[in-house]
């Protein structure tokens, strides 16, 4: 089985019978028949599930840290009781706390923030 990681695209070609029958209960991919591959937006449970099915790669590893830790983040600044905008909000009045929350969590889903890796997001470090 050949694996590759292309614009947050997973896409796998040379399958047996059985990964394929597999892959297709998932209903996170659909086939290219042109290039002869299955292909899917590899998000976290795509990547998870794809695990289950055979080791992950180094980098399909980190892609699949990098977006848990991301998730962990935004989750952090869900639950943010008393947020503060991680940079200046291009806004004049003085916003309310979902509006705060929100914007933070634009800001990381965005990669204008990036959360560190140790701790619950509640701590960011500039990109």
């Amino acid at each position: 089985m050949k694996v590759a990681l292309k614009n947050g695209f997973l896409m796998i070609k040379d399958m047996t019978p059985v990964q394929l029958n597999t892959i297709k209960t998932w209903n996170r991919m659909k086939y290219n028949r042109k290039e002869k591959m299955m292909v899917g937006l590899a998000d976290i449970e795509l990547l998870t599930l794809f695990g289950q099915l055979t080791p992950l790669t180094p980098r399909l590893q980190a892609e699949l840290k990098r977006q848990i830790e991301l998730q962990n983040a935004v989750d952090a600044e869900r639950l943010n009781e008393e947020p503060v905008p991680f940079i200046k909000m291009p806004i004049k009045a003085k916003p309310y706390k979902h509006q705060i929350r929100g914007f933070n969590m634009a800001m990381l889903v965005f990669g204008i923030v990036k959360p560190k890796g140790n701790d619950n997001g509640s701590r960011l470090q500039d990109k």
